[in-house]
């Protein structure tokens, strides 16, 4: 019901947008700034427009030099990553535009930038990046942009390394507290840049924002990134994920800037994405949070307003960035909701859980529990021993003392596991009896957790919930 709303406001704003792409690729002479450039190539790609990403991308390179720096404008001077590097905000979008339209010279140029600030930020050849004392949150927004060209150029040692460094810091209290406060960024970019020159124009453009939207590109990052890490640094980042959705779930009455819940919104959709195939319930709450998020959006967002910034002079690039953003997050969200759509339509249908009962002799029941379990036939197996079982099988009536097996699955593995359980047990006509779980009766985290359990996936599963 909401997707029509979300839709006709994605629309709008990127008609507008399109509006101001010129045949070469400009924006008319008010927007001719990689500030207004450097995250458009993307999301027009996104959206199916990828002639007009090529002749942005191709109006943005004139501002790239052969070393991979970008210029503010013909008259700034290119930023030097050994002295600073808050302009990988630039540098990473540009990139990964680049790589979505196929651009390899540009990729190329700009990852040696990449490189150079990598080869900047290494301390004592360690490899690890160090954060500046008591600038997490500056810290976290550089290297977050930096990992994201490690994740799609699919460096895994790199990815690696920042993903601890980034579950390094978000655990420790400090710079955790720093994150979620709105940060006075101005003022912050001032003192670093005592004498640089670049006015307001790149003040607004570099800084690092507010808790809210880090937080949000943090998730999100972390969401693709998490399937690449295993062991201690997979336990880790869950363990981020899931402190970092709680912030979001937590923060969303409070935030109210458009681009922080746009940020907090594409955050929520990429965290939402990850959980689909192992943790259904999760990810239908992560999405109904963008959904919210980007329902905020529109109600207090006007296509082509610019968000208030000066409609012209050294401001106009800034709020044409922040809608190219907003119309982004839009556009997220309209494809998460159609990826979740079978999910939530799986979990309001019937019976989708199984409660299996089999009696089996005692020697079998484990073997038989153990099996059907690191088979991903089921999440859990119940052993009740011992019970009586009394029947008529050949014309005389039988006691015996066996073991009655619980098994919990879905609805889906009970064919396979019918056939597993058949090919083990020692009696002629083994009992295999299922039983529905009433779609909603119950609770869903365990039942969430059964499903993701008999569901097969490349990554560990998780472990059920505490009682």
């Amino acid at each position: 019901m909401f997707a029509p709303r979300l839709r006709a406001a994605r629309d709008r704003g990127l008609d507008l947008i399109l509006a101001r792409v010129l045949p070469s690729g400009a924006l008319g002479p008010d927007l001719d700034d990689p500030i207004a450039l450097h995250r458009l190539p993307l999301l027009l790609a996104a959206t199916g427009h990828a002639a007009a990403a090529r002749r942005v991308l191709q109006r943005a390179s004139r501002f790239v030099n052969d070393d991979g720096d970008v210029r503010l404008t013909a008259s700034h001077r290119s930023f030097d990553p050994g002295a600073n590097d808050a302009s990988s905000k630039l540098h990473a979008p540009l990139l990964l535009g680049a790589l979505r339209v196929g651009d390899a010279a540009l990729v190329a140029r700009l990852d040696g930038w990449f490189e150079r600030l990598r080869k900047a930020r290494v301390q004592g050849g360690s490899g690890e990046l160090h954060p500046r004392a008591g600038d997490g949150a500056t810290d976290l927004a550089s290297t977050l942009r930096v990992a994201s060209v490690d994740l799609a150029l699919a460096r895994t040692a790199d990815v690696h390394v920042a993903a601890g460094w980034i579950t390094s810091l978000w655990s420790q209290q400090p710079h955790r507290d720093a994150l979620l406060l709105r940060r006075d960024a101005a003022g912050q970019l001032v003192s670093l840049w005592p004498a640089s020159g670049h006015g307001l124009h790149a003040i607004h453009a570099l800084a690092p924002g507010s808790g809210h939207a880090l937080v949000g590109d943090a998730l999100a990052w972390c969401a693709h990134a998490r399937p690449l890490t295993s062991g201690a640094l997979h336990d880790r980042m869950t363990r981020t994920l899931s402190e970092l959705f709680d912030f979001a779930v937590r923060a969303e009455r409070h935030v109210h800037r458009v681009e922080d819940q746009a940020a907090l919104a594409v955050g929520a959709a990429a965290f939402a994405r990850t959980l689909r195939s192992t943790v259904p319930d999760t990810a239908l709450d992560a999405a109904d949070l963008a959904v919210r998020l980007a329902l905020r959006v529109c109600e207090s967002w006007q296509p082509g307003g610019g968000f208030g910034v000066a409609p012209e002079g050294e401001l106009a690039a800034v709020g044409f960035d922040r809608e190219v953003g907003v119309v982004h997050a839009l556009h997220e969200t309209l494809a998460l909701l159609d990826e979740v759509e079978p999910l939530r339509a799986s979990r309001e249908a019937p019976a989708g859980w199984r409660v299996v009962l089999c009696n089996v002799p005692e020697v079998k029941a484990q073997e038989i529990a153990d099996a059907v379990v690191s088979a991903r036939l089921a999440a859990c197996v119940n052993a009740i021993n011992p019970v009586r079982s009394t029947y008529e099988w050949k014309g005389q009536v039988e006691r015996d003392s066996e073991v009655t097996l619980l098994i919990k699955t879905t609805a889906d593995r009970v064919p396979a596991l019918t056939a597993h359980i058949r090919a083990m047990h020692p009696y002629d006509l083994p009992e295999v009896i299922a039983l529905a779980i009433e779609s909603g009766e119950g609770h869903l985290p365990y039942l969430d957790w059964v499903r993701s359990q008999v569901t097969p996936v490349s990554e560990p599963p998780r472990m059920p919930p505490a009682s």
